[in-house]
């Protein structure tokens, strides 16, 4: 039997970037992945938008994710020699004199000011854009280009022989007092990081996953060189080489995880009310989300069996939350450090 401190199931941006930390800590490490398609961290665009929605909310304690995550990100790009993360703004098109005043009223928040600012339309933009009446600029905001970073840390995974290509079977997971053994492997912990798969954890059914199918469009615009993100509705983000993604819906509880023409069809619509020039459809993709019903993540071990812990529920924010909770779950596995309540699991038990 080989040995293990711990297994991760899970090969996503949560159980990736925990394995990676478990690494630096001179933890020994066993990732069990089957290198499903339909993950979320492969599709998403790993967009951080300080403020959000309709009504300009702030996003959750940005203020203080945000900067970690440059941080964290920025030291990781050293250490696999790669660029994965990128500072932007979201040019935000505001329709009409409602948005337009709510703009500028929530920018005088304490704590929005800071992100929301005024925005200078360039002369040449009127060649490309069908023009809102206003536009305002939020920043600091940033891109995580997280297929790249997955996928380094797969390869770093496998040259390391840390990596079980497989789908986990729940049945064949033995739990002791003094560990768990799965087919020939031990290990002190194992730790569940499935994504929307979780829903179908026996053990963690007690978790109240709301699982939300995204469809993003990957597009070709020749001449548009746009580098920061368009908010019109519906977002596009900057993929180098001529290419953006344009995203995102969400289908509650949906059957599948495949693309589907009505989504196509619509967003072909939007992105033209908001591009003059032409543009080509280069790929079509579709995943679900592993959001909870709190929009907030959760970590924890299970209240029975303290063998079995999880590390789920990244959402639509991924990219500006893995940093922060996987060194929390980091902490909380190896010094027993407290989580927080808004993300423990106890919080639904």
């Amino acid at each position: 039997m080989e040995r293990f401190d711990f297994l991760i199931v899970g090969q996503g941006l949560a159980g990736s970037l925990l394995a990676y930390r478990l690494l630096k800590a001179n933890k020994s490490v066993l990732i069990i992945d089957d290198q499903q398609k339909g993950a979320a961290s492969a599709v998403a665009a790993g967009i951080i938008n300080p403020i959000t929605g309709r009504r300009f909310a702030k996003s959750w304690r940005i203020d203080e994710f945000l900067p970690y995550a440059k941080s964290f990100y920025q030291q990781l790009e050293l250490e696999l020699g790669e660029t994965f993360f990128y500072e932007r703004s979201v040019l935000r098109f505001l329709a009409g004199n409602k948005d337009i005043n709510d703009w500028y009223a929530r920018s005088a928040w304490d704590g929005f000011g800071e992100y929301m600012q005024e925005y200078q339309i360039p002369e040449n933009f009127s060649q490309f854009y069908h023009l809102p009446f206003d536009i305002g600029a939020i920043k600091p905001a940033a891109q995580v280009d997280l297929p790249l970073l997955i996928n380094l840390l797969k390869v770093y995974f496998t040259k390391n022989a840390l990596m079980l290509s497989e789908r986990f079977d729940y049945e064949k997971l033995s739990i002791q007092e003094e560990g768990i053994s799965y087919h020939t492997f031990n290990a002190r912990q194992i730790v569940f990081c499935e994504g929307y798969q979780g829903r179908f954890n026996p053990w963690f059914s007690m978790v109240p996953f709301e699982p939300a199918k995204g469809e993003v469009l990957i597009l070709k615009i020749p001449g548009l060189n746009q580098k920061d993100f368009i908010k019109n509705k519906l977002m596009i983000a900057p993929l180098g080489d001529d290419h953006y993604w344009l995203g995102s819906n969400y289908e509650w509880n949906a059957p599948n995880d495949l693309p589907t023409e009505s989504f196509k069809r619509d967003f072909i619509q939007k992105i033209k009310r908001t591009i003059k020039i032409p543009f080509e459809v280069i790929e079509h993709k579709a995943a679900i989300r592993p959001t909870i019903k709190d929009r907030r993540p959760v970590l924890g071990t299970h209240p029975v069996h303290p063998r079995l812990s999880i590390f789920n529920g990244l959402g639509t924010k991924g990219a500006s939350l893995a940093p922060f909770w996987s060194n929390e779950m980091l902490q909380y596995l190896l010094h027993q450090q407290a989580i927080h309540p808004e993300a423990d699991l106890q919080r639904f038990c």
